[in-house]
C-alpha cells in the first residue's frame, strides 16, 4: 500500500474548525459563567489584601505595646512611677505584654506593701479567658505563693486553685506540688507535708531549685529525704 501523502490544507482547516469550535464553546461558557468567575476573582483579591492588612496591622499593634511595655519597664527601673502606662497596657492591650503589664501590675502592688490587692490581681488574671493558659497558670502560683501568708488565708481554697496545675503534663506541676506541701504544713498536716515532699525529692524531674528547698524542709520537719 503507498504511503498517504500528508494533506496539509486539510490539517490546517481541520485546525481552523477546531479553534472555531473552541471559542464558541469559550464564548457560550463566559457568557454563562463570566459573571461568577469575575465575582470570585474580585472575592479573592479582597481576601488576600484584607489578610495582608490585618497582619500589617497585627505587627503594628505588636510594635507599639511592645514599645509601651518596654518604656514603662525603664520608668521602673529608674525609680520612677509606671503604674498608669502597666494599667492602660493591662486594660486595651490585645497581646502578651497585656498579660505581662498585669503581672507587672501585680509585683508593683506587693512591693508597695499591698498584699491582699497584688493576691487579688494574679486572681483576676488567672480568670480571665483571654489570659494566655502560660501567664494564667503562672499567676495560680504567685497567687497561692503570696495569698498563703496573708493573714486568715482559706488554705483548702488555695489548694483548689493548684489543682489544675498538679497534672502531670503541667509545667508548674512541681512548684504547684511544693506550694501545697507548704499549704499543708500551715495547715499542720505534717505527715501530709512529708509525703509530698519526698515525692518532690525523689522524682528525677524536679527542678534542683525545688528538689533542694523539698530536701531542707523535710531535715528541717526531722525527716530523712526519700532517694529516688
Amino acid at each position: 500500500m503507498a504511503d498517504r501523502t500528508p494533506d496539509h490544507q486539510q490539517d490546517a482547516l481541520f485546525r481552523e474548525v477546531d479553534d472555531d469550535l473552541r471559542h464558541e464553546q469559550i464564548n457560550k461558557l463566559w457568557k454563562a459563567y463570566g459573571s461568577w468567575i469575575i465575582t470570585a476573582a474580585v472575592l479573592i483579591v479582597a481576601v488576600v489584601a484584607g489578610h495582608e492588612g490585618w497582619q500589617a496591622w497585627q505587627r503594628s499593634v505588636r510594635n507599639d505595646e511592645a514599645r509601651t511595655y518596654e518604656q514603662a519597664l525603664s520608668r521602673l527601673q529608674a525609680g520612677e512611677d509606671a503604674s498608669a502606662a502597666l494599667t492602660a497596657i493591662g486594660k486595651t492591650g490585645t497581646t502578651g505584654h497585656r498579660d505581662l503589664a498585669r503581672l507587672q501590675e501585680a509585683a508593683l502592688l506587693l512591693k508597695q506593701g499591698k498584699g491582699t490587692e497584688a493576691v487579688a490581681a494574679y486572681q483576676a488574671l488567672y480568670a480571665d479567658s483571654k489570659t494566655d493558659k502560660v501567664f494564667a497558670d503562672l499567676s495560680r502560683i504567685l497567687a497561692v505563693q503570696h495569698g498563703m501568708d496573708l493573714p486568715g488565708a482559706d488554705v483548702k481554697a488555695l489548694e483548689s486553685v493548684l489543682t489544675p496545675l498538679l497534672d502531670p503534663a503541667s509545667p508548674f506541676r512541681h512548684l504547684a506540688a511544693e506550694a501545697k506541701a507548704l499549704l499543708a504544713l500551715q495547715d499542720k498536716r505534717v505527715e501530709d507535708a512529708k509525703t509530698q515532699l519526698n515525692a518532690l525529692f525523689a522524682d528525677r524531674t524536679t527542678p534542683a531549685g525545688v528538689r533542694s528547698r523539698a530536701r531542707d524542709l523535710l531535715s528541717a520537719l526531722g525527716a530523712e529525704p526519700a532517694q529516688g
